[in-house]
């Protein structure tokens, strides 16, 4: 089951790069109920959203394509978008789901050819206010900053890809929890104990519940002390490559 999507019209996309990291400098500071007035949006419709109301706003105003679930929400730039709720210490206060599993073809799917893959190729996170005990109109947008996994870093998704992927594939449901994986690591994502998934196994469908691929905390927690230390050298080693400021981005020199 899919989540359902507002049926409100995003933003034209952005045509380059550079436009993109131009809207996301611009959202700097701006408050949730700002952004809506500006874009001529009513707050009310994304803040009655159990969960994603945020990032579906964010998404909006930058451009993203709803329709996408296959690859990336910019599809011409190759760049997701993903919103990272920081807390009350600039801490990030949850994992950042992905994408669902595709059970369905778990078991013919190369890394390379997976949603995960084409989503993970470069990730623009946007920062933002993760205290939902505020009012939804007051919680503002932080930094943005444009990621791409490393050479070095890659083949650790992969390796968390093909771990998580060759367990559901066997049948294997009980054996794959949270705690497995480096950086990815597989969550249930279903709204509740009944949304489930039918996986094919030895000629029968088992069903199973309903996951997803997330990006732990602590890996985009690194990303955060790499931004708040000004340490470009950390942030190339992590990926980091474009960083929004009041002003608006900078490049990280490789």
């Amino acid at each position: 089951m899919r989540s359902v999507q507002l049926n409100i019209a995003s933003k034209p996309p952005p045509e380059s790069v550079d436009e993109l990291m131009q809207r996301a400098a611009h959202m700097m500071g701006q408050t949730f109920g700002t952004l809506c007035q500006q874009h001529g949006y009513t707050q009310d419709v994304f803040a009655k959203r159990h969960k994603g109301g945020a990032g579906e706003l964010i998404e909006r105003v930058l451009g993203a394509d709803a329709r996408n679930h296959d690859g990336p929400d910019l599809m011409h730039l190759g760049i997701e978008i993903k919103t990272l709720p920081l807390d009350e210490r600039g801490r990030v206060a949850e994992s950042t789901y992905v994408c669902r599993c595709q059970l369905d073809q778990l078991a013919q799917a190369q890394y390379e050819q997976s949603r995960l893959y084409a989503k993970t190729r470069q990730i623009l996170f946007v920062c933002i206010d993760g205290a939902k005990v505020a009012p939804f109109a007051e919680r503002t947008v932080g930094l943005s900053f444009l990621w791409s996994p490393t050479p070095a870093i890659d083949p650790v998704f992969r390796a968390d890809w093909t771990d998580a992927t060759d367990l559901i594939a066997s049948g294997f449901r009980d054996g794959l929890d949270a705690r497995r994986g480096q950086i990815i690591q597989v969550r249930p994502k279903g709204r509740n104990q009944h949304d489930t998934m039918l996986l094919a196994q030895a000629g029968e469908q088992h069903a199973i519940k309903t996951c997803g691929f997330y990006i732990r905390q602590r890996f985009t927690n690194l990303l955060i002390d790499s931004l708040a230390a000004g340490d470009t050298n950390q942030q190339q080693q992590y990926g980091v490559t474009h960083v929004s400021t009041h002003f608006g981005y900078s490049e990280v020199r490789f």
